[in-house]
């Protein structure tokens, strides 16, 4: 069941990483999603492109070796190795492993000098990882009624979580 659930909440991004249908996840997908966020908001500056990529080459590495995978995992792998982040190693490994892919957007926000992102640039960043603009809208909305104001790191962390656990221990 929770891989089931898993599945749907990655799916997005496996397939914007794989468009054409592939079954794998490489390493230079992540590349490109970083060039895609990037693009999302319009920041150009080498040094923003770069500590989000190797945030992200960072993040895969640490899932291609909980997967025992090489430079390619299976979508079922990745998934299975997203689960064991989520519901056996728990929270605090969350949120070490994402903090600093979403320092490195903080970074590219508008509101950079704040260290927060306003719910409507959240919902960008939801939309250029391959999440559907209604499916982003509703994350963004949700993140709004827990958070009022900009989205800080913890608030993005806590959001994110949420969205990965929501409806886990629910039928599809």
């Amino acid at each position: 069941m929770v891989h089931v659930v898993m599945g749907r909440r990655c799916e997005p991004r496996a397939t914007v990483r794989r468009p054409a249908g592939k079954g794998a996840v490489q390493r230079c997908d992540w590349t490109m999603e970083a060039e895609r966020v990037v693009r999302e908001f319009r920041a150009g500056a080498p040094l923003d492109m770069n500590r989000l990529r190797n945030s992200l080459c960072w993040l895969f590495e640490y899932i291609a070796l909980t997967a025992a995978a090489g430079s390619t995992i299976s979508r079922d792998r990745f998934h299975e190795a997203c689960e064991n982040l989520l519901f056996e190693q728990g929270e605090a490994a969350f949120n070490r492993l994402l903090t600093p892919v979403l320092t490195a957007l903080l970074d590219l926000s508008p509101h950079a000098a704040r260290g927060t992102m306003s719910h409507p640039d959240f919902a960008r960043w939801m939309r250029a990882l391959g999440m559907n603009p209604a499916a982003s809208l509703r994350a963004s909305e949700k993140a709004r009624l827990r958070n009022p104001d900009e989205l800080s790191l913890q608030a993005m962390l806590h959001v994110l979580r949420d969205y990965h656990l929501a409806g886990a221990s629910t039928s599809p």
